[in-house]
């Protein structure tokens, strides 16, 4: 039986200095508001995809979305993500890690300039403005 559990996950968007940093079980990213990553474009639908942890493995699922979600460029429903895959949301691009995983190489601290943001604090969109 499989249970949802926490476990660290960077996203890194490609072309920016964001760095997001979570740990908790299940990330919703999309354009609303409520989303743990608020993504401004007009191209990712407002609850767009989930990236859920499950027995030391994180699957992303979209939502049905309207321009789709992508993983190292292929059209995905369901996919078993993996260190350094790059996943595509409308006109956004995001690397996958993990944190402090034996399996996988660990993520490099964020540079002095680089934002960071904790899920289980506020939430920060594209623009770095604070969300509550």
């Amino acid at each position: 039986m499989s249970s949802e559990t926490s476990e660290k996950v960077i996203l890194h968007i490609i072309g920016t200095s964001l760095i997001y940093r979570f740990d908790q079980p299940v990330i919703r990213l999309g354009r609303a508001s409520d989303n743990d990553l608020v993504i401004e474009d007009t191209f990712t639908s407002r609850q767009h995809a989930e990236i859920h942890c499950r027995d030391g493995h994180f699957d992303l699922t979209d939502l049905d979305s309207t321009s789709g979600t992508y993983v190292n460029g292929n059209k995905i429903k369901t996919y078993r993500l993996v260190e350094g895959d790059v996943i595509t949301l409308g006109t956004i691009h995001l690397v996958f890690e993990r944190e402090d995983y034996p399996d996988q190489k660990a993520s490099p601290p964020a540079k002095p300039g680089q934002k960071s943001s904790q899920s289980n604090q506020n939430t920060t969109d594209l623009s770095g403005r604070k969300q509550k």
